[in-house]
């Protein structure tokens, strides 16, 4: 199958589409140089898959940035608008491994809202969606990148009114249980970034859903 580009992938997604010149427009500190990245991060997404996908994902390129770089430079162009107490006060998940890592960057194509009819189900009744979609359930460093990322561009925020179940996860010595899953959501004003503890993923809630990501279908 051949690659998409950059303009092609922007065409099939719409609004769905968050690309190097989006991203270079509002954080301060990403400079794009296109046909660089056209070469050494290809968009490794068919365009059979995007077009499937164009309606309920959003194609983004992920920095790869740790939570903690997006927060400061996020700080210097909406410091009022998207993390709760930012500054001066230190956030439970400061102290949490998930929050410095980082990884190479990357396209990613992930659903724009918890999958349907998820609210209200077990994590592990949420997850058997998995089997059947072919997606696996991104990284909360991925999701908050995304979240904020599309808000940045749209003005729009997703899941305002529900969390979404993510891949990462922390311990905390001397606690029983002491594994604990972390959730992303509630962007009505702040976006929120919480945990639940492994007993509570067998438990459903009305406001906690499933987020999911497509793999690629590309060898590139």
């Amino acid at each position: 199958m051949a690659i998409v580009s950059f303009d092609q992938a922007q065409k099939i997604m719409g609004r769905s589409y968050v690309g190097p010149i989006d991203i270079e427009n509002f954080l301060p500190l990403f400079a794009c140089d296109r046909k660089h990245l056209q070469r050494s991060n290809p968009i490794p997404f068919s365009q059979e898959l995007l077009q499937k996908h164009c309606r309920t994902h959003i194609l983004v390129f992920d920095l790869g940035w740790s939570i903690k770089k997006l927060r400061r430079q996020v700080w210097q162009v909406r410091p009022d608008e998207i993390f709760v107490n930012i500054a001066p006060a230190k956030p439970w998940y400061q102290r949490e491994p998930f929050f410095n890592l980082s990884v190479r960057p990357q396209w990613r194509l992930i659903r724009k809202q918890a999958v349907p009819c998820s609210l209200n189900q077990s994590f592990a009744q949420q997850i058997q969606f998995l089997w059947s979609s072919g997606e696996f359930v991104p990284e909360a460093r991925e999701v908050i990148f995304l979240a904020v990322v599309y808000y940045l561009k749209t003005r729009e925020r997703l899941f305002p009114n529900y969390f979404v179940r993510t891949n990462s996860n922390f311990e905390i010595v001397r606690v029983i249980p002491r594994t604990y899953c972390v959730k992303v959501g509630h962007f009505r004003r702040f976006l929120e970034i919480q945990f639940e503890s492994l007993i509570e993923t067998y438990q459903s809630f009305t406001d906690v859903g499933l987020i999911t990501a497509c793999y690629s279908d590309l060898q590139l």
